[in-house]
């Protein structure tokens, strides 16, 4: 199989998202980090979604939830067991407030949705852009090709029924910059894809994308009850405190995590109250300039690991480390709990690397698929 590399490497190359280091330690030396609760969540989250749009194209209905809460449960137990948990994280207290969240997702997100045309295929997409002048394919995988409706009282077969949604399902524990959305090259890696790619192109007679859509699905802790919102305001009010800053001072913490929770937030009293488990869908577009960016990054990317084989096959792994430039002291990763290459990077320990489980795939593994409905 041909070299490939993912977005998920690609994205170690994008300034503020994470170190040029990190790929180093993951990818061209093989340590591959522990799983966190994040993506163990997140495995198990995408396992129910993908089963409730199979059963969609298949029966022209969602499934019962309790059907998708049991395959969220039996995917987060089975991740779990190669999870590495932070001592404050309480593995049945995450997948109690998850499924919570899924059924958020259940109720309101995913009578919008179908995969295209009713099919199946188009549910988790996987893709392989052997791409011209490139000595590294691009692979990855798009969550869903689909249709999709303003109300589940519209008939699919309806005029107003948007064809051709490519969707992206994103979980997370705070509300996503709409900047940092709209700037993101995972979309446009999928829309490389789906313009290019001759399986996608086999299947579907549509010849563009009507749009691209993160469905992100939040869960931000506890939350407020609408008068403890109220009681809160009031409170703040009365003793005529300004709206807290984000560097809050030691005597108001108690009130601003009532208010906001544990992530925080730049944004003044005035907003609702929170909800907890929500579900926030954000509309972006991709262009030819786009995938023109996608094309010169993809050629940096492939120029750096080609110089690191040349100069380690004549200046040995010491020289070829040298090539991975590491980010400022203050970057927001930089740091023992944040990195897992920490100490690697640092010096402080020194192992043999652990294999990766799939030279060829250049990512770390995923959970199994979920069972196809009947």
């Amino acid at each position: 199989m041909a070299k490939a590399i993912s977005y998920s490497r690609i994205k170690k190359y994008q300034g503020g998202y994470a170190c040029e280091l990190e790929d180093y330690w993951t990818y061209e030396q093989g340590r591959w980090p522990a799983q966190s609760s994040f993506l163990c969540n997140g495995s198990a989250f995408h396992e129910a979604i993908n089963m409730a749009m199979r059963h969609t194209a298949k029966h022209g209905e969602l499934p019962p939830f309790g059907r998708m809460l049991q395959v969220y449960q039996d995917n987060f137990e089975r991740e779990a067991s190669e999870t590495e948990f932070k001592d404050d994280e309480d593995p049945a207290e995450i997948m109690r407030t998850w499924g919570e969240a899924l059924e958020v997702w259940w109720g309101e997100t995913a009578p919008l949705y179908r995969p295209h045309e009713a099919d199946p295929r188009n549910v988790e997409i996987k893709f392989f852009l052997e791409l011209e002048g490139l000595p590294r394919a691009l692979r990855g995988k798009i969550d869903l090709l689909g249709d999709r409706r303003e109300s589940a009282e519209i008939p699919w077969d309806h005029p107003s029924v948007k064809r051709g949604v490519l969707v992206d399902w994103k979980t997370g524990s705070k509300d996503p910059s709409a900047a940092d959305l709209h700037g993101d090259l995972q979309p446009t890696v999928y829309q490389m894809a789906f313009e290019i790619d001759p399986e996608i192109r086999a299947r579907v007679e549509i010849t563009k994308l009507v749009e691209i859509r993160y469905e992100h699905v939040i869960n931000t802790g506890p939350g407020l009850t609408e008068q403890e919102y109220l009681d809160a305001v009031t409170e703040h009010e009365t003793n005529k405190r300004k709206p807290i800053p984000w560097n809050v001072r030691p005597n108001e913490v108690s009130n601003w995590m009532k208010l906001y929770g544990p992530q925080g937030s730049k944004k003044d009293l005035k907003k609702k109250p929170n909800l907890p488990r929500r579900v926030r869908s954000t509309v972006t577009t991709r262009t030819a300039a786009d995938i023109d960016w996608l094309g010169i990054t993809l050629q940096r990317v492939n120029a750096r690991m080609d110089a690191a084989d040349l100069v380690r096959q004549h200046g040995g792994e010491n020289a070829a480390r040298l090539l991975w430039v590491p980010p400022s002291p203050g970057h927001w990763m930089c740091n023992a709990e944040k990195c897992a290459h920490w100490a690697y990077c640092r010096g402080a320990v020194v192992d043999p690397p652990k294999a990766a489980p799939e030279p060829a795939t250049e990512e770390p593994p995923t959970s199994t698929e979920a069972p196809t409905d009947d």
